[in-house]
């Protein structure tokens, strides 16, 4: 396993957990994205776009709608199914937050009828499909996705709600991290990777 970041810190603690983690053959790129470049190669920009497996076979079997169509849906009960943070960063308006890994439990707090319709909404459009046909399988008989999900939404020029609309308790999704948390988890954070480091010293 070979990390590499744009210096060398964040690569090298990286790899240092993979080792304590039992993991021999673990590496990390000397110089970082930097050397790499100075070697002469090459980087690639953006994100890969990697469908996750099963996908094609969840979209064969649920209904698809588009941001326009979903506008005018308005008996609709819209879900969205990526993390809190997520849906803080801008959903449908009006929409509620079920995760993913919770929806089977949840949907039926909301979806009291399995022949409303609801809308499944995420980031991207590709977790809503996997919710839309969890929520066929548990035989939900009006069900769609949003396709390209809140992105799409947005790209035709319509509205998001920002922050935590609509939740009620706080969020366990998500651990924060770096500036994200307060000084006192920073320091309790260094003790345990100090403590973590003299434990498995040679």
């Amino acid at each position: 396993i070979v990390f590499c970041c744009d210096g060398r810190a964040r690569a090298a603690i990286t790899a240092s957990w993979y080792r304590q983690m039992g993991h021999r053959e673990v590496y990390a790129v000397r110089g970082g994205t930097g050397e790499w470049q100075r070697a002469g190669n090459g980087l690639d920009a953006g994100y890969p776009q990697i469908a996750p497996l099963g996908l094609a076979e969840a979209r064969a079997v649920v209904r698809v709608v588009t941001a326009q169509e979903l506008r005018g849906m308005s008996d609709a009960k819209v879900i969205f199914v990526d993390s809190s943070q997520q849906f803080a960063g801008g959903h449908i308006p009006g929409s509620r937050w079920m995760p993913r890994g919770w929806l089977e439990v949840q949907v039926g707090d909301l979806v009291t009828d399995k022949g409303d319709l609801v809308v499944a909404s995420c980031v991207d459009g590709m977790g809503a499909v996997f919710a839309a046909a969890a929520l066929g399988e548990l035989g939900y008989g009006n069900v769609a996705a949003l396709e390209g999900g809140v992105a799409a939404w947005m790209a035709a020029g319509y509205e998001v709600e920002r922050g935590l609309a609509g939740v009620m308790s706080p969020p366990a999704d998500a651990l924060p991290a770096g500036t994200d948390r307060s000084y006192a988890d920073m320091m309790n954070y260094l003790r345990w990777e100090i403590a973590l480091g003299e434990k498995y010293e040679a």
